[in-house]
């Protein structure tokens, strides 16, 4: 182990000039840092978002959420062993908060609930106990959600070109993402739990067609398809899947 030592008379010196320049200057007032005010629900679900997380602990992701988005949002004491063991990837941007709790919470089977004061992400099984408290699952609109929805669709709309060979479908996801500039969800969990392998490798080659059709033809052999929601295309397990859901 290194130690650092300094000569006796520096320290000496050093000791002199900090006391004579503290006896000269005026007193300071130290002010405490003032902690971020909280935001209201509503206005947290509605603000635009960056999310990325790469195996991480739910109750990480919880904490995580409630320090970022400045308001309460807490996962069911019923289902706390999920905190424990359940681990989140997903990369979400230019989205609002209420859209990728939503995607986010979706593909660990989970649903998130809000009333005026908190957001509670419990398990679908819950919904009928807490729609009759009057909490219910966030559905907020706003100008900015409605056209984020609205370029989703376009994008599908558009022309699209690619050409793959033996390409792992996360890298598929990476290149569609780029070039049509929209996010991209894709539900690793859901996808994972239905037997099918995040790097099953995707070949094929369209031109003058549309991107929901190259989808159509490239998710087609993994038993993959796709869904435009919350502000995303979402690439999920097509019907007939098994998926299973979390238990306390």
């Amino acid at each position: 182990m290194r130690v650092l030592c300094q000569p006796v008379f520096c320290l000496v010196i050093a000791t002199l000039v900090a006391t004579v320049a503290s006896a000269a200057a005026p007193p300071k007032k130290h002010l405490a840092a003032k902690p971020r005010a909280a935001v209201s629900v509503a206005e947290a679900l509605r603000t635009p978002t960056r999310l990325e997380f790469i195996e991480t602990p739910l109750d990480d992701v919880i904490a995580y959420l409630k320090d970022f988005q400045r308001c309460q949002i807490h996962l069911d004491p019923r289902i706390a062993n999920a905190g424990r063991t359940i681990r989140v990837t997903a990369n979400l941007k230019d989205v609002s908060f209420q859209s990728a709790l939503k995607l986010i919470m979706s593909d660990l089977g989970l649903t998130p609930f809000v009333s005026a004061e908190y957001i509670l992400v419990t398990s679908p099984s819950e919904a009928p106990a807490l729609r009759r408290q009057g909490m219910q699952e966030p559905n907020l609109k706003s100008p900015e959600i409605e056209a984020n929805n609205k370029k989703v669709a376009a994008a599908l709309a558009s022309p699209a070109k690619g050409d793959f060979v033996e390409t792992p479908l996360t890298d598929v996801c990476d290149y569609l993402r780029e070039v049509h500039k929209i996010p991209i969800f894709v539900q690793r969990t859901q996808i994972k739990q239905g037997g099918i392998d995040l790097n099953t490798p995707i070949t094929g080659q369209w031109k003058d067609m549309s991107l929901r059709s190259a989808l159509e033809l490239i998710l087609r052999k993994p038993g993959l398809t796709f869904v435009a929601r919350d502000e995303a295309l979402v690439i999920m397990p097509a019907k007939g899947q098994r998926v299973r859901r979390p238990r306390g």
